[in-house]
């Protein structure tokens, strides 16, 4: 399948007869749209404009044959109606998502969680010698000023599984320091 233009109209090529309208194809609406005016564009280029104007509108036109071969998922030749020749465009691959490294992460979220749990009973167990309010006052301290950093960790992929390893140990020692003083 090729992509030209003529006369204001993007037209498919490759088949028994060229197909003007692309939508019988099965090509989305807005591409269709995409197409048809650049068709126009290159229409209006060729009877006047010059330079910049004509390596402006076959980027284009290569820029749509690109998002055609995407939409197609087979090669399409852009006729470049400005500048002659056919050059073969290849669909881009779809690229998947890296899988989550679930093992490494649970064990990142661990050491944190066990480190954050160690530092906030450390710290209670320490200031509840002097008094009761300070450690309670303490742990809270401790959270909120460690919340806003939790919050921005969740979203960066390696450090998110500290940040939710520290939020799990800092709820585990509260629970911790709740049933110390039960008993």
């Amino acid at each position: 399948m090729e992509l030209h233009a003529r006369a204001g109209k993007a037209v498919l090529r490759g088949y028994a007869d060229p197909v003007e309208d692309p939508r019988r194809l099965g090509v989305p609406d807005d591409l269709v749209a995409a197409l048809h005016e650049w068709a126009r564009v290159v229409e209006t280029v060729r009877h006047g404009s010059g330079g910049e104007a004509r390596v402006l509108v076959s980027r284009r036109g290569r820029a749509l044959a690109v998002r055609l071969a995407a939409h197609a998922g087979m090669s399409v030749g852009y006729a470049d109606p400005l500048e002659g020749g056919v050059e073969q465009i290849r669909p881009v691959p779809e690229t998947r998502p890296e899988p989550t490294p679930w093992a490494t992460g649970l064990t990142i979220s661990a050491v944190a969680a066990a480190v954050a749990l160690i530092t906030v009973v450390s710290v209670a167990e320490a200031l509840a010698g002097t008094s009761p309010w300070a450690s309670a006052l303490a742990t809270v301290f401790v959270a909120a000023g460690l919340a806003p950093s939790i919050w921005l960790l969740r979203a960066v992929p390696v450090w998110r599984w500290a940040g939710y390893g520290v939020a799990a140990g800092i709820g585990c020692g509260w629970f911790v320091l709740l049933l110390s003083l039960l008993g």
